[in-house]
């Protein structure tokens, strides 16, 4: 088995490293580490967003409208995303950055009969 920690927000996509993985013969799961601030943006208003790994910069203005289209698009991706690794044969796991270890492990991998 082979856990796969990762936010997918790569440039290029994740299908061809996930394909690299399972061509190896391992049992993936793909844990997709978001932050909660991610899944549910505490901002509205006048807003600048800068990439923290490419620094590109955006400005755009937030109501409740944009942030409801916003969390839309987040769970289509992942829905798509989970869509994708089951037809892969691989194993997907949304996590969030403030799970512990343990909770994530003991817990939620146990309940998915990924552990024991």
């Amino acid at each position: 088995m082979l856990l796969l920690l990762s936010d997918l927000l790569a440039p290029t996509g994740y299908r061809e490293g996930l394909n690299a993985l399972l061509g190896r013969g391992y049992e993936v799961v793909v844990l997709h580490i978001l932050s909660p601030d991610e899944l549910e943006p505490p901002l509205l208003g006048d807003v600048k967003l800068v990439d923290s790994e490419t620094g590109a910069e955006a400005e755009i203005t937030l109501d409740a409208t944009m942030l409801a289209e916003y969390q839309a698009h987040v769970q289509s991706w992942q829905l798509e995303i989970a869509r994708d690794c089951q037809q892969r044969g691989a194993h997907y796991v949304p996590i969030t950055t403030d799970q512990p270890w343990e909770v994530l492990v003991m817990n939620v991998l146990r309940q998915r009969g990924l552990v024991r």
